[in-house]
């Protein structure tokens, strides 16, 4: 089957043409239409927050960025890292006991274990912006949210998506306690970097070029750690990983690199962040400051995203959603190229936008579908939504 007839299978956004023919106006239509109408709009509004509220950088800065990532494109090149992005993701080792914090933790009714321990991220020591991304002190350290049983029993590690990072948060995004209670998993929610308590001195994803190639490395090294430290915890148990939003992008990666998982599941997706921040960002301001910029940015990422790397874990255990309704991450830019890189793992287009991801009823029966098969839970019968496009 062509690329082309895998793809126009997803269910798509009820538009004006939809409706023209009477025999569409049925109250299922009509609830369908006024739910993807309000999940469009919700996104809208979020992106004109993000391109009111952004940064305007002045010239000087933009020219300072711009050099910033000239000189680190030439050091990456040199180290072979833009033609084997592979070689700048070094294998990770677990904390040791010396290293590590556990403290107890509350939110949102919640009880948790607060996991702290010292990231294993070394800038490259050639790349001009090195030194300013170490001396982030609050970045140096991972810290991560854990619900884990008594006894050893099977693990999720939830990557978080962008300006998140906070207990209350994640653990609404991932439906925590639904997974540790109702289908009996440990979870393990690691905090990116410049987010949550590791936030100061920077944004990421960021205009500035050498936040997001750090941003990415550094997310992947400690989304590794973590998974070490899993399994020195409690050996042989299999570990499942879900990345939603900007932590799907980061999952793709460690999917990419990580050959004992029992699952990836991808959502909301965005593959390529200087492609969605130019969406986002526009090129107004500074015009021809700001395109260089993000084609700086577009070679540096040749290293920072999944689309140039082949999933360690087989097809049947790979697993994709995305939002029929998204306008922060579009289908046709980011998810789609991801689905046939991925060779059309099992994929939903549940009916919702990117947003309003936690209100999306279909989600949790995938969710629970990948990992009954992936083997992290007995199953129970659960499905999807007979109204989900499923394909795969």
């Amino acid at each position: 089957m062509t690329y082309q007839s895998r793809i126009v299978s997803r269910r798509r956004p009820l538009g004006l043409f939809h409706f023209a023919d009477p025999r569409h106006w049925t109250p299922t239509d009509v609830r369908v239409a006024y739910e993807q109408g309000s999940q469009a709009l919700l996104d809208e509004l979020i992106v004109t927050g993000f391109r009111v509220a952004r940064t305007r950088r002045s010239t000087r800065r933009l020219q300072e960025v711009i050099a910033e990532a000239q000189a680190a494109l030439a050091v990456y090149d040199e180290a072979g890292w833009l033609a084997q992005p592979e070689l700048a993701y070094a294998a990770q080792d677990a904390p040791s006991s010396n290293d590590l914090a556990i403290r107890p933790g509350r939110s949102g009714g919640i009880e948790f274990e607060h996991l702290q321990f010292p990231s294993g991220y070394r800038p490259h020591p050639d790349d001009p912006s090195s030194r300013r991304w170490a001396a982030m002190g609050a970045n140096r350290d991972v810290h991560a949210w854990v619900l884990r049983h008594k006894r050893p029993r099977p693990w999720l590690l939830g990557v978080h998506g962008a300006e998140m990072g906070r207990p209350f948060v994640d653990f609404m995004l991932f439906r925590a306690k639904w997974m540790h209670e109702k289908l009996g998993l440990n979870v393990a929610l690691p905090v990116m970097p410049l987010h949550g308590p590791r936030a100061g001195g920077g944004h990421f994803p960021s205009e500035v070029t050498a936040h997001n190639v750090h941003g990415v490395l550094q997310a992947v090294a400690d989304v590794r750690r973590t998974l070490a430290w899993i399994r020195n915890e409690q050996p042989g148990q299999p570990i499942g990983l879900h990345g939603i939003s900007l932590g799907g992008h980061i999952s793709a990666i460690v999917a990419s690199l990580e050959t004992e998982l029992a699952c990836a599941l991808i959502g909301v997706a965005p593959m390529d962040l200087v492609l969605l921040l130019e969406r986002h960002h526009g090129t107004g301001h500074g015009h021809d400051l700001r395109v260089q910029n993000f084609e700086l940015g577009a070679r540096l990422g040749q290293m920072t995203t999944p689309l140039r790397m082949q999933p360690k874990l087989p097809r049947e255990r790979r697993y994709f959603y995305a939002g029929a309704v998204d306008r922060l991450v579009d289908f046709a830019d980011h998810q789609a190229p991801m689905i046939a890189h991925w060779d059309y793992p099992k994929t939903l287009v549940y009916n919702g936008g990117h947003v309003g991801i936690g209100m999306a009823k279909e989600l949790p029966g995938f969710w629970a579908r990948a990992f009954a098969e992936s083997g992290l839970i007995r199953p129970r019968g659960v499905s999807p939504s007979s109204s989900a496009a499923l394909t795969g």
